[in-house]
């Protein structure tokens, strides 16, 4: 025990004297020099900017946990609050010390564990992946500019939480703006990530004191920035002049990576029997990670991150509201923080659930590309959940698309409230007779009932086109949900995008659940070549796609939409009905 007090003692004497510049200044140790009873220290903040020590007792070494030659350092911490909290999330890339050498980074935990018992990744692995970063070059503010695709790991941005084995240490997420049910729904989409969403405060503070940037330093990853925040705490574990490596672990194994790298502000630890955290707050803005990999992240001071500017705006009768902000690009989390934060701007601004109705109008600006401009309604008790995820939906299409890295500029979201219903029924159609000829106009009676109303009649004409043969038809008329289940069956390989372009189209031509739509269609068979339709082909070009031995690109199309008309309503419409006519040449 007193020599376990004098090696403690040795190496807190060490702490004033370990250099925090140029690589190689400090001493390391690697897992062949680490032995089972060693004593040494570790570096984190438990409060404000404070650095405070922790004991850290070596067990063992643990070979090729992950992978050939990455190896784990175990060793049981002490001292501060971790005797009640457990390893703290917010810990990962503490560093660790022996007779003032770097051994390594605090890393990883066990699920359940009762004691505070940790995996060290070794100082020399995180060294390697901070060497692969550039130096630093300081950019002007780059303000929605367009980063490259993700290079390096092919592991799946998704780790491996299993309750009783080991895991990265958590990074908890300071959520500042965000309503509670948005964080619970966050909550849901990121654990599986390794983060721990919680509710936090302040947003970015910048009167808050940074504090240096130096090992044991709390440092700030930003997801979300602006009237809204959602900031990853975690711990510098070593700096190279203006290069800087932490965490220990990877945060999404992205490879390169473009994200706001700030100082933070840790209000407290606070205790869980499931995982204790550190609750904090980002402060000044440092620069930007470049670096996301098995062994750490890798931040360069004074460069501008990549971000995706965001823009919402709310208006009722009562008011408008506009939240801006900014979110980092990345095809699965793009997407979930899109929905975190237009959910909690729709819950501050008006409510969560009730009657209402929404419409919408969503911009997204892209570099090379025209813009996309949708509208839309909603309504009912679920039309506010119907409207973020409907919103954000061409963006999810848009970040997780396999043909380039997705060009967009800026997103704005246009939000009108109004707390009643506006949704009618699709209850009958009618037609003054049931033979037509190539041509001719087929007048329609389309009966609406809306919610709490009598019924409405929608009229109007839909034309048939000439060349049109003769034989049976059908006209449908509906909102654009029902008539959207039909034509996905009736024409699957039209979905499926070929190239961008076509998906850019796809996405353009969504249809509007306030518009009655009526269409004429054949039962004729046809095809999709690579999303093109082909309605009506001959028997024999039918015959030899049937026969060919190419696979992919082509699709059997059931029936073929010969005419439709779209007629704006003040109404959701739900439902659809369809008849038959039957079409006759002289």
């Amino acid at each position: 025990m007193r020599r376990s007090f004098f090696t403690l003692l040795t190496s807190l004497l060490f702490m004033g004297t370990l250099p925090s510049g140029a690589a190689g200044e400090v001493p390391i140790l690697t897992p062949d020099q680490v032995r089972p009873g060693m004593v040494g220290f570790g570096k984190t903040v438990f409060r404000g900017t404070k650095i405070d020590t922790f004991r850290v007792e070596i067990v063992d070494v643990m070979r090729n946990v992950f992978g050939p030659k990455e190896d784990v350092i175990l060793a049981r911490l002490s001292g501060g609050p971790l005797e009640k909290t457990g390893v703290i999330a917010g810990m990962s890339g503490s560093p660790v010390y022996i007779d003032g050498k770097l051994i390594g980074a605090v890393a990883y935990a066990w699920g359940f564990s009762k004691e505070p018992i940790c995996g060290i990744t070794p100082i020399s692995d995180m060294l390697a992946t901070l060497n692969r970063a550039p130096g630093p070059s300081p950019l002007p503010s780059d303000r929605g500019r367009l980063s490259g695709p993700a290079e390096g790991s092919s592991e799946s941005s998704r780790m491996d939480y299993g309750s009783e084995g080991v895991r990265p240490v958590a990074v908890p997420l300071s959520a500042s703006g965000f309503a509670p049910r948005a964080v619970e729904q966050m909550r849901a989409d990121l654990t599986p990530y390794g983060f721990l969403p919680v509710q936090g405060g302040g947003g970015t503070d910048t009167t808050l004191a940074a504090g240096p940037l130096e090992p044991g330093a709390a440092l700030g990853v930003q997801l979300v920035r602006g009237d809204l925040s959602l900031t990853g705490i975690g711990t510098l574990t070593y700096r190279d002049g203006g290069r800087v490596v932490a965490f220990g672990h990877p945060m999404l194994y992205g490879g390169r990576s473009s994200f706001p790298m700030t100082s933070a502000h840790i209000y407290g630890v606070i205790p869980s029997q499931l995982i204790s955290f550190k609750l904090g707050v980002a402060s000044a803005v440092q620069g930007s990670i470049v670096e996301d990999r098995a062994s750490g992240i890798v931040g360069v001071v004074g460069r501008a991150a990549s971000m995706v500017p965001v823009e919402v705006a709310v208006r009722s009768d009562a008011r408008t509201q506009a939240y801006r902000f900014e979110m980092i690009r990345h095809p699965d989390l793009t997407p979930i923080l899109a929905r975190g934060t237009l959910l909690s701007a729709l819950i501050s601004a008006e409510k969560l659930g009730g009657d209402m109705t929404t419409r919408t109008r969503s911009v997204i600006r892209m570099e090379g590309y025209p813009d996309i401009c949708l509208e839309n309604a909603y309504s009912g008790a679920q039309a506010l959940g119907l409207t973020v995820l409907d919103l954000v939906k061409p963006l999810d299409a848009l970040m997780d698309n396999p043909f380039l890295s997705a060009p967009v500029r800026e997103v704005r979201f246009e939000v009108a409230v109004d707390e009643s219903l506006h949704t009618a029924s699709v209850e009958g159609l009618r037609l003054p007779r049931g033979r037509f000829r190539p041509g001719e106009a087929i007048p329609f009676e389309v009966a609406l009932r809306p919610f709490h109303g009598g019924e409405q009649v929608v009229s109007g004409r839909v034309t048939l086109p000439p060349y049109v043969p003769a034989g049976p038809l059908v006209v449908r008329a509906g909102g654009a949900q029902a008539l959207e289940k039909i034509e996905v069956k009736r024409a699957p390989g039209r979905y499926a995008p070929k190239d961008f372009a076509h998906l850019l189209e796809l996405i353009s031509q969504a249809e509007r659940n306030d518009d009655l739509i009526v269409e004429v269609a054949s039962q004729e068979r046809g095809v999709t070549v690579h999303g093109e339709e082909l309605p009506s082909p001959p028997s024999s070009v039918l015959s030899i796609l049937r026969m060919s031995r190419q696979t992919g690109g082509v699709d059997r199309v059931e029936g073929a939409v010969l005419a439709r008309v779209r007629i704006r309503t003040a109404f959701v419409l739900v439902g659809g009905q369809q008849t038959t006519v039957t079409v006759e040449r002289e």
